[in-house]
């Protein structure tokens, strides 16, 4: 499998409720759902979040579990809002061991301690070919942009309750596609799960704090986890907001 071997390639650089029968107790907290207009204009709001950072680039740390395994790395990014992204994993001394590559239509990636590359087009633009979480490119272009991915949905519903508000995109089944957590006063989104078409989870992002860039908020932690154990945490140092890019950088060529 490629994903296999590459993130075994990675993995090589870098290293450098329990449930009752019947419940008889009531919940401790009721929910209440949200008139279907008030529902809309909380969409419409994430939807606009931050929709006019173009382009974006980024420095910190990244750690992931895959298959028991921890690795840790300092990183930087950059991105687009049009759908590109690439990831420089880097050494101590701040030099380039591993280049990750979008352009749109390929999937990158160049390993300059192995003198290895590879190029493929990713099936529906995941990088679960090369990272142990299957978040799409586009997905995280929104995360690290501060801006809130919204899949595809028939129907949306949202509830309130003790903590904040819970909200639903559905299918034309009923069956939830994606869950959006917000606080209190409806500004700050701390949890985002995906669902597939039969309701089972393919991956959780967690939020921590919030720092503002230039006018834009930006997360300044992520946490991607899968619910088996496979777990990606970013801690944010720098984020720069709509800086020059050019396109070339979003394609990479082979090692000579």
């Amino acid at each position: 499998m490629m994903r296999t071997g590459l993130c075994f390639i990675v993995l090589t650089i870098f290293s450098l409720t329990s449930g009752c029968g019947i419940c008889l107790t009531k919940p401790t907290w009721e929910q209440k759902e949200l008139p279907p207009a008030e529902t809309r204009d909380m969409l419409s709001v994430l939807e606009a979040r931050n929709h006019t950072l173009e382009t974006f680039k980024g420095i910190g740390k990244i750690k992931f579990w895959d298959e028991g395994k921890s690795t840790t790395a300092r990183v930087a990014w950059l991105g687009t809002a049009s759908g590109e992204l690439r990831i420089e994993v880097l050494n101590v001394a701040g030099r380039p061991v591993a280049s990750i590559a979008n352009d749109g239509k390929w999937l990158y990636l160049r390993s300059h301690m192995k003198r290895r590359f590879y190029r493929k087009q990713p099936a529906g633009h995941s990088l679960k070919e090369i990272i142990p979480i299957a978040v799409k490119s586009d997905d995280l272009i929104s995360f690290l942009s501060g801006r809130v991915p919204i899949t595809e949905y028939h129907s949306v519903s949202a509830v309130k309750n003790k903590t904040g508000y819970l909200l639903m995109l559905l299918t034309r089944w009923g069956t939830t596609r994606e869950n959006i957590y917000l606080n209190e006063d409806k500004t700050d989104v701390s949890k985002i799960e995906f669902f597939n078409l039969t309701g089972s989870l393919i991956y959780r992002a967690e939020f921590g704090k919030t720092q503002e860039t230039e006018g834009y908020n930006i997360p300044f932690y992520l946490e991607l986890s899968d619910g088996k154990g496979n777990r990606i945490q970013l801690h944010v140092n720098r984020v720069w907001a709509n800086i020059p890019v050019s396109r070339s950088n979003f394609v990479l060529s082979p090692i000579n």
